[in-house]
């Protein structure tokens, strides 16, 4: 296999970039539909793409966060502003989370008859 210059990578980077674009474009249609036949037709909705879309939402902030550490752990330039702003991603990230699951947990039992 031979290894890829930075041409590659590159391509590589933005074609799986545009791919989960669309994949989670798709669940958040999948999503609204599910509500939307809950709403219109009593249909109990489905808790798959919701799941689906909420974990790997997460894993993109987390690993994004994480990245982000990575690349300016040595540097004292960005050191206390780049922590601040990472610790105040992953607070409002990880309340967003929990507003999610409150909110998905709170639809479901009011809509399970």
């Amino acid at each position: 296999m031979k290894k890829m210059d930075e041409m590659d990578r590159n391509i590589r980077m933005r074609s799986e970039s545009w791919g989960y674009r669309v994949a989670i474009l798709f669940l958040w249609i999948w999503l609204m539909y599910s509500l939307y036949k809950s709403k219109v037709y009593g249909a109990k909705i489905e808790i798959f793409p919701w799941m689906i879309l909420s974990i790997s939402s997460f894993v993109q902030l987390v690993s994004e966060t994480v990245m982000k550490l990575k690349m300016v752990a040595g540097d004292e330039e960005y050191k206390e502003d780049r922590k601040s702003r990472i610790l105040f991603e992953v607070i409002v990230g990880a309340a967003l989370l929990i507003f999610l699951i409150i909110y998905g947990g709170a639809f479901l039992l009011t809509t399970a008859v």
